[in-house]
């Protein structure tokens, strides 16, 4: 089987996946319905980026994992879970910017000359910082105008109330 056919694979897999976890967040998580959307969305418009510009199978893989990591920790409610000391929706973010960090970079390292490697991984890494700060305006304006509580993209840290100082939320 050659490696097209191999990518095309996982991404209909982990759609089909994202698809079948509407099930159970439809009937026990509501308000996690646009999450998932956005989870399919997002598998869509990786797949069309991935088309125009080809990855290797493992850097397919790591992006596609992130995107998996918001509607399975909602399904399974860990969100409110500590690993290490350290609260999940950080360990998300985390997971997030480094492997999106990877993809980014390889993206853009295919038109990069080796001479320009430290700055191909300095506008990767700030790439990502962008979008990440995109997904906090985002949870900043559930909770705070839109009245999103809980385990959704849309709410502050693990879900729960936003702190009363919204500054905590992003040390």
């Amino acid at each position: 089987m050659n490696e097209e056919k191999k990518k095309k694979i996982i991404f209909i897999s982990v759609f089909i996946f994202l698809c079948a976890f509407l099930i159970p967040i439809i009937f026990l998580y509501p308000d996690a319905i646009k999450d998932d959307l956005l989870s399919i969305v997002g598998v869509i418009l990786f797949y069309f980026i991935e088309k125009k510009y080809p990855l290797p199978i493992p850097i397919v893989t790591c992006g596609l994992f992130p995107i998996l990591l918001c509607p399975v920790n909602v399904v399974f409610g860990f969100y409110g879970d500590y690993i290490y000391g350290v609260g999940l929706d950080k360990i998300i973010h985390f997971t997030f910017s480094l492997l999106g960090t990877l993809v980014v970079f390889y993206l853009i390292l295919k038109n990069i000359t080796r001479k320009h490697l430290i700055a191909t991984i300095i506008i990767a890494i700030l790439v990502v910082n962008g979008i990440g700060n995109l997904a906090k305006l985002l949870e900043f304006a559930g909770s705070r105008y839109l009245g999103f509580y809980g385990p959704t993209i849309f709410s502050l840290g693990d879900g729960g109330v936003p702190p009363p100082n919204v500054i905590q939320e992003f040390v």
